[in-house]
């Protein structure tokens, strides 16, 4: 798992009527001169979102998720904002976990621990509802720096009731500093795939999926 040294994620989340088209696409695509996709990573993730009872981190502007790949966990804390023209800015918060257990999350170390504390307060964390992404990572290079992440995600979000909803997307995250130019090749591949933005992020989709409502925020 990528950690992200400033704290801002600066990511496109775009929806795709045919997200296999797009996988085929982006493995054979030549691109202009200077501009390289490199081949991609398959992983599995796992993620659980948490709240209180009383919804006090919702309350406080922040979706709480822990995220699951292979052996290794980590929690992040993101502040919750409406994407625009399908692009969301948020401040985001990682550490590293020994464990998903929700003591060890409560416990968590560093800027995200602090977070997490200081909006929950005494009251005990709980499960929302949880995801299972699999999911197809590239690189997006042009000059040989590295620009954007582009991830091909087939997400399924799990409820205790066995209810299963189907997400597939596509995001595209900024990492090179360069979010101009990452901004032109969004608009490429929105004409070429005939792309959309997404209707919400995958936290807003999870609960209303698990038909939960949080207080509005103040």
């Amino acid at each position: 798992m990528r950690r992200r040294a400033r704290g801002v994620e600066v990511e496109w989340q775009l929806e795709a009527p045919d997200l296999e088209t797009v996988r085929r696409g982006l493995d054979h695509w030549r691109l202009a001169a200077g501009w390289q996709v490199t081949a991609a990573v398959a992983r599995v993730q796992r993620d659980t979102y948490l709240d209180t009872a009383g919804w006090h981190l919702h309350r406080a502007g922040l979706a709480l998720r822990v995220r699951r790949v292979g052996a290794a966990v980590e929690a992040t804390a993101k502040t919750v904002t409406a994407a625009r023209g399908g692009l969301a800015r948020r401040r985001e918060l990682t550490t590293r976990l020994a464990d998903a257990r929700l003591a060890t999350v409560t416990r968590a170390r560093g800027a995200a621990g602090r977070a997490i504390r200081r909006a929950a307060g005494t009251h005990p964390l709980r499960r929302l509802f949880a995801l299972r992404t699999r999911r197809r990572a590239y690189g997006l290079y042009r000059g040989g720096r590295l620009l954007a992440e582009i991830v091909l995600d087939r997400t399924e979000i799990r409820m205790r009731a066995r209810r299963r909803t189907r997400l597939a997307r596509i995001e595209v995250e900024v990492l090179g500093g360069d979010a101009a130019a990452v901004a032109s090749f969004v608009a490429t591949i929105r004409r070429r795939w005939h792309l959309r933005n997404a209707s919400g992020s995958k936290f807003a989709a999870g609960l209303a999926a698990a038909r939960l409502v949080p207080p509005r925020r103040r």
